[in-house]
């Protein structure tokens, strides 16, 4: 049975293959102190040279580091270095080669058969460059040139910047260094969450004594989550400059205020709503970018929305308002329902021409055909002399005829009309 600190370490490599790094206090940085290494290979997929040998799906995450104060010249993979696991279970924030990470030493899964049993964990990288886009510091002591400044430079406050040049260094298999992925602004009392590429998560508020896209109503303190997939499209290439979400220029985002209005780019819905040729003469919308009550927004190139098994529910207190450019459109194999406790209006919303009721439509004109035609027919089988026939069923004719105009406004819909 596992207790304490392996408990946190269930997706690890097991037991036996950590055995032979077990160090007891004050020994290889043991008893609980805190160490750095440097990464220089990091098991994360089946594809791994030593996915096998150190647990296969048990090993992810699993590195290999070498201690920074080890004089090194390079970060290749075929460097040997220490093997140790990451130490949150529930948050993966795993490193590139190359990055610099706390080591400490604590209990293994071994701990319940003796306490003294210790293996390394390591904490997420250290931010050597304050980038959220890769903090590697290639393994010779000496920084890029870009990043270098003499004493009399720093003493005037003059920091180091993350270049916007390539380090050429490796820093994985598959990781892309990308020189232009930007930190976001913080604002006092935030909590940030930070992807490498430029995804973020922003559990902020309200900051009217500060610039930014969602502080124009409402007071400081205001709630607001903004979620982003892909950064501002005209940012800087001065990576190093932290910059503030914009609805209208990110890739994909989602937006949950409280109070806030979101200047969102909608130039149709935006025009409909606020010029009164809107479909609307009641519950007329707050066009989208003046609405400042709490709101979710979802925004991006294409929205789909996909309830794989059971229905899609859109319940509105007020109104539904569909704005489209270019048409809308409903495409389904079964039936199409609309159920309305008043009026269908279409083209307008004071539509004044009702439709037809179909069936009671071809009734009256069934009835019509029918008399016409026994009318015709008995008037073909009079002999010209004699149009004593034909008055007889004229009289008859007539007064249906009566009949079926007086019929003919219970075809019109009291529900559906059109222009």
């Amino acid at each position: 049975m596992n207790y304490g600190f392996s408990a946190l370490s269930k997706g690890t490599a097991p037991a036996a293959s950590r055995s032979s790094f077990s160090v007891k206090d004050g020994k290889g940085g043991g008893g609980g102190s805190v160490s750095y290494g440097r990464v220089v290979d990091i098991i994360l997929d089946n594809t791994h040279p030593k996915f096998e040998q150190f647990g296969e799906w048990a090993s992810i995450g699993t590195i290999f580091y070498k201690s920074v104060s080890t004089p090194q010249i390079d970060n290749t993979v075929a460097t040997p270095g220490t093997r140790a696991y990451p130490y949150f279970p529930n948050l993966k924030h795993y490193p590139l080669i190359g990055e610099i990470v706390p080591i400490m030493f604590l209990p293994s899964a071994g701990v319940g058969e003796n306490t003294m049993d210790k293996v390394p964990y390591y904490l997420p990288p250290t931010n050597i460059w304050n980038t959220t886009h890769h903090n590697a510091y290639p393994a010779y002591n000496k920084k890029p040139n870009s990043q270098q400044k003499d004493i009399a430079q720093t003493q005037l406050g003059s920091p180091s910047k993350t270049t916007p040049v390539p380090t050429n260094i490796s820093l994985g298999r598959t990781f892309v260094e990308k020189t232009n992925i930007h930190p976001l602004q913080p604002f006092e009392g935030d909590v940030l969450l930070e992807g490498r590429w430029g995804n973020t998560l922003r559990l902020g508020s309200t900051v009217t004594a500060k610039p930014n896209n969602w502080s124009s109503v409402g007071k400081c303190g205001d709630p607001i989550i903004i979620l982003r997939n892909r950064q501002n499209s005209n940012g800087t290439d001065e990576a190093w400059i932290p910059e503030v979400e914009n609805i209208n220029t990110e890739g994909s985002s989602v937006y949950l205020t409280s109070t806030q209005a979101i200047p969102v780019n909608t130039p149709f819905a935006e025009e409909v709503h606020s010029s009164g040729k809107s479909s609307y003469h009641k519950f007329f919308p707050t066009p989208p970018s003046k609405y400042n009550g709490p709101q979710a927004i979802i925004s991006g190139d294409r929205v789909l929305i996909n309830a794989k098994t059971d229905h899609v529910i859109v319940d509105a207190g007020l109104t539904l308002s569909f704005n489209a450019q270019k048409g809308f459109n409903f495409d389904t194999p079964k039936n199409f329902v609309i159920k309305t406790g008043t009026t269908i209006r279409l083209g307008k919303e004071f539509a004044p021409h009702p439709l037809i009721k179909g069936d009671v439509m071809v009734d009256i004109l069934d009835d019509l055909v029918k008399e016409m035609t026994n009318f015709v027919t008995l008037f073909q089988s009079v002999p010209t002399p004699g149009l004593e026939g034909v008055k007889a069923a004229a009289s008859i004719l007539v007064p249906k005829l009566q009949s079926l105009k007086t019929a003919l406004p219970k075809t019109k819909s009291t529900k559906t009309y059109t222009l």
